[in-house]
């Protein structure tokens, strides 16, 4: 299920602003520190730090597994 789409078709500034991580967490009513935040590039972990999510740096979208978010967001849950 996808919940929002958040794009730089919208307007608002590139990475690394937070702009987009904020307007995403403002539509999904979530808060920075309940966000998990997938990046590849520096300039996204950058935007997604300053936006204060938690940041889980990836090499590539197929390391992206079941196994791999399951177990990232179990981290989260025992913080």
């Amino acid at each position: 299920t996808v919940d929002c789409i958040i794009s730089n078709t919208m307007g608002l500034p590139g990475k690394p602003s937070p702009d987009m991580y904020q307007r995403a967490m403002h539509m999904l009513s979530s808060k920075g520190p309940t966000t998990l935040v997938y990046e590849d590039s520096p300039t996204g972990i950058t935007a997604a730090t300053i936006a204060k999510c938690n940041v889980s740096v990836i090499d590539h979208y197929l390391d992206l597994t079941p196994t791999r978010v399951r177990n990232d967001i179990n981290s989260l849950n025992n913080a």
